[in-house]
């Protein structure tokens, strides 16, 4: 018959990370819950319950009753680069880089470029002169200036999207993933993701929410970023869109052919987003690599 539970031996379950225990005769377990405030020691029983959908629940019973942890409160970001956007939050709420922030890295762009064209002209008429130095010098300190102006709104937003909440979910996008995208976009479309992406830069705000998130002793879930914006939520229908089309409100939206809805594209996201990454066996990438493990396509951190 299928076991449906299975009793661990005691004194062999250890913490590997916050979210990985090793326990005996079962392997590695990855757990949302972070764990660093557990004593192991106090562990009368560790038991694995298969569940009906075919997950599993890690049931621990301790010597000494325990006080219940406070209802987790999660929240699912999508990765926004419209309209200086930086997060569009599964609560319908929008991060943005403020105006007057955007005004002056662009300035500071714009001066930086100036020196460096000269830098330039002077490097192919003369080499590296003592004027080239200076161009040097001029270019490279409005650069780290501007630099430092963006990390400091950075640290600033990703404390609006981490501090209200206990367990935040994240697209994982790495090079790779940012590689693939700018294949499947135009020269035109290129250009301005580039722009937008000199002032909204996805891996640096993702190591600043991780620090945060391991500074606060919070949950940072990062899910695997497929069709997370075409997957209309609540369903399994999906569909590519164009982007260009906004509402009153400056959203991006489209109507859906399978419901006929308005649907605002950055919160559609969100939502996938926060649902896929607490229950990744249901992400529409198992539907279309049905090999795939659906612990794969979450990092918890």
């Amino acid at each position: 018959r299928t076991i449906t539970s299975q009793k661990l031996p005691n004194g062999n379950t250890r913490l590997v990370s916050p979210h990985h225990l090793n326990v005996a005769d079962f392997g590695e377990i990855m757990v949302f819950e972070n764990l660093k405030h557990l004593n192991f020691e106090e562990i009368a029983l560790t038991k694995v319950k298969r569940l009906l959908d075919n997950t599993f629940r890690l049931q621990i019973t301790f010597t000494r009753e325990k006080k219940r942890i406070s209802q987790n409160k999660v929240v699912g970001a999508d990765w926004n680069m419209f309209n200086n956007e930086v997060f569009r939050t599964s609560e319908n709420k929008t991060i943005a880089i403020p105006k007057e922030i955007v005004k002056k890295a662009n300035e500071l762009e714009v001066a930086k470029d100036k020196f460096k064209s000269l830098r330039d002209g002077e490097y192919n008429k003369r080499g590296k002169t003592a004027l080239w130095q200076k161009y040097q010098r001029k270019q490279a300190k409005l650069s780290a200036k501007r630099a430092n102006i963006l990390t400091e709104i950075y640290r600033k937003l990703v404390h609006e999207l981490v501090d209200e909440f206990d367990t935040v979910i994240i697209e994982k996008i790495d090079a790779f993933e940012m590689r693939k995208r700018s294949l499947s976009l135009n020269k035109a479309q290129n250009t301005g993701k580039n722009k937008r992406l000199a002032l909204i830069k996805p891996y640096e705000l993702s190591k600043i929410v991780a620090s945060l998130v391991n500074k606060q002793n919070k949950t940072l879930i990062k899910v695997d970023p497929y069709k997370t914006s075409q997957v209309e939520y609540g369903t399994e229908y999906e569909e590519k869109h164009e982007l260009r089309e906004t509402n009153k409100d400056g959203k991006r939206i489209y109507v859906s052919a399978y419901t006929g809805k308005e649907v605002d594209r950055d919160y559609n996201a969100a939502l996938n987003i926060k649902e896929w990454g607490l229950h990744p066996e249901k992400h529409v990438k198992l539907r279309d690599y049905p090999k795939l493990n659906a612990s794969n396509l979450v990092e918890i951190i």
